[in-house]
């Protein structure tokens, strides 16, 4: 067996087998094998993932998942759209249902107001009659009367405090078959911006001059009805009813006063 010298840092001289320096060699080769047997296997096992996810398992789970929650979606929005459109016919059925119920109100307004007026000209017409024995005779305001007027002929809300109806009624008692024939004014008297005013009665009337009926004629009786459009920021006070009939009609000219204040109108208020 043959020696192998070896001088080391220090000058040292050391005698070496060949032997030890085999098994370093065999120390290194191992170690190598180690090494790319690691690599090897960090290669293989990259290559099998690569090739799961190329064949399309993991995203088809995925999509699965993405395709359920797009149907869900699908479903809510169908969903939602018929809510609305039932809502919206729900509306729609409210609003002819409010219409409706406010036609309704407006017509029986009328109604109250016709049956209050014909059961008041049913007394009165009692009265023109069938008079009392201390009647006087002749030409004379049998009855005349104010309401607040609330909606017109159309069933229309009128201006509050605005608009009034008059209800007039003349008598000829006594007088056989004589007829008088003259005619008629109705005059505001108030306040307008603080100062008197006094309005007649075709500036309180929404009448044309070709349609003014401010004539009366009768035998026994006659009733008379027109609508009062007041100023505005006007203050009624008194108004008067005046008869004027013609010269060759033999009557006298008739004036009555009547205090505003005494009709006690409101919204609810009836000729009296």
């Amino acid at each position: 067996m043959s020696l192998e010298y070896r001088i080391d840092h220090r000058g040292v001289v050391e005698l070496q087998a060949p032997g030890k320096k085999c098994r370093c060699c065999l120390y290194l080769w191992l170690l190598l094998l180690v090494l790319l047997g690691g690599l090897a296997w960090f290669f293989l096992n990259n290559a099998l993932l690569v090739g799961e996810v190329g064949s399309g398992s993991w995203p088809a789970v995925s999509f699965s998942s993405r395709a359920s929650e797009q149907h869900l979606l699908e479903k809510q929005k169908s969903e939602l759209i018929r809510l609305e459109g039932q809502a919206k016919a729900a509306q729609r059925a409210q609003q002819i249902q409010e219409v409706a119920n406010e036609e309704l109100r407006r017509k029986l307004l009328l109604l109250e107001g016709d049956l209050v007026e014909a059961k008041q000209r049913l007394l009165l017409y009692e009265a023109i009659l069938t008079p009392r024995e201390d009647a006087p005779r002749g030409l004379q305001i049998q009855h005349f009367g104010l309401k607040v007027r609330q909606l017109d002929d159309e069933g229309h809300t009128l201006e509050a405090g605005r608009f009034y109806q008059y209800h007039l009624v003349l008598a000829h008692l006594r007088s056989g078959e004589a007829v008088v024939s003259g005619h008629f004014d109705i005059r505001l008297t108030g306040k307008l911006n603080g100062k008197d005013k006094a309005f007649a009665l075709a500036e309180l009337t929404r009448a044309r001059e070709d349609e003014q009926t401010e004539r009366f004629s009768l035998k026994y009786y006659l009733s008379l009805e027109g609508t009062l459009e007041l100023p505005e920021f006007f203050i009624p006070e008194k108004i008067t009813v005046i008869l004027q009939p013609d010269k060759d009609s033999g009557a006298e000219k008739i004036t009555k006063t009547y205090d505003w204040n005494s009709f006690k109108l409101s919204q609810k208020s009836t000729a009296s």
